[in-house]
């Protein structure tokens, strides 16, 4: 699919999951998780690997 065709869309929400620990006086990340979730639109618009 041509980059100037805008009439096609893919819409994606990542929502991501955290756990924090403390750490003194700073907070770092223990864990992250990242879900891929489509919502609307085609494939068709991805780009290929």
């Amino acid at each position: 699919m041509p980059r100037t065709d805008h009439c096609r869309h893919d819409m994606m929400k990542n929502p991501y999951d955290v756990t924090l620990v403390v750490a003194g006086d700073l907070w770092l990340i223990d864990r992250t998780t990242a879900a891929n979730t489509r919502l609307s639109g085609g494939l068709a618009v991805l780009p290929s690997p």
